[in-house]
C-alpha cells in the first residue's frame, strides 16, 4: 500500500471512529433521556470533520510557513475542541440553560478528539517521511 493511500485510509478510519465515539461521550455525560432528544449524529460527524480539518489544517501550516506552535496538541486539545464543542452544542435548543456536566463534556471530547488528532498527526509525519525518503532514493 502506498503512503499516500495509507494516509487517507487512516484519516477515513479515524474520522469514522470519532463519529460512535463522540456519540458515547454524549451519551454517558447525559444520560438516555438527554441523549435522545441531542442532534448526536449531527453533532459527532461535525465534530469528526473538524477534527480531521483541524489536523490537515495545523500541518500544512507547519510545512508552509515553517511555524513549529501550529502543531502543539495542547493548543489544538484547550482550545480548538472546546470552542468548537462551544459553538456546536445544542444547549438551549435542549432545554439546557444551565449545564453542570458540561465540564465533564469537555473533558471527554478533548480525550477522544485529542486521540483521533494525535492518530492523525503520527499518520501524516509517517506520509511525509516516506515521501521525503522516496524523494531522496530517486
Amino acid at each position: 500500500m502506498s503512503s499516500t493511500r495509507g494516509l487517507l485510509t487512516r484519516t477515513l478510519l479515524v474520522g469514522v471512529a470519532l463519529v460512535p465515539l463522540t456519540a458515547l461521550t454524549i451519551y454517558l455525560t447525559y444520560g438516555p433521556e438527554t441523549f435522545s432528544r441531542w442532534p448526536w449524529l449531527q453533532f459527532s460527524v461535525a465534530m469528526a470533520l473538524l477534527t480531521c480539518l483541524w489536523t490537515y489544517s495545523l500541518w500544512f501550516a507547519h510545512v508552509v510557513d515553517g511555524d513549529k506552535d501550529s502543531l502543539n496538541p495542547f493548543v489544538f486539545a484547550f482550545l480548538i475542541i472546546p470552542l468548537d464543542v462551544l459553538i456546536l452544542y445544542p444547549g438551549t435548543r435542549l432545554g439546557i440553560y444551565s449545564d453542570s456536566r458540561i465540564e465533564m463534556f469537555l473533558l471527554l471530547t478533548i480525550l477522544v478528539h485529542g486521540g483521533g488528532f494525535y492518530f492523525l498527526h503520527k499518520g501524516i509525519q509517517r506520509h511525509l517521511r516516506d515521501e521525503i525518503l522516496r524523494y531522496l532514493r530517486s
